[in-house]
């Protein structure tokens, strides 16, 4: 089935730190759905234990993502749809509260994989 190995994270309202290209960690799954690490920092793209898209940090790494928390997820559980296809908008964490963020963008970062 189709996973992008390469995913482009935009977010230009808020954490700067979650931008950027994020490549597919091969051959692994956690909670059952593929994963990706944020190539030029420390962050992860994963699903979590409830069904939803996550952007988190380290800490998440540490628990193996057997987690529901991130800076940034998607507002809708994905159903099997990676980060790139499915439904917005995605959701950012402003302090203490959730927001969602309609310019919150993550794009396949290559329009076709050769097959």
């Amino acid at each position: 089935s189709y996973v992008p190995r390469l995913l482009c994270v935009e977010s230009p309202n808020g954490h700067m730190s979650c931008i950027g290209e994020y490549a597919l960690v091969p051959g692994e799954l956690r909670n059952g759905f593929p994963f990706w690490k944020q190539k030029a920092g420390d962050r992860w793209l994963f699903s979590g234990t409830n069904g939803k898209w996550y952007i988190a940090g380290q800490d998440a790494r540490d628990r193996d993502f057997a987690c529901q928390s991130g800076v940034i997820y998607s507002g809708l559980a994905h159903s099997g749809l990676t980060p790139d296809q499915v439904p917005g908008p995605w959701v950012r964490k402003y302090g203490s509260e959730y927001l969602e963020d309609r310019e919150i963008r993550i794009s396949a970062a290559s329009a076709s994989d050769g097959g």
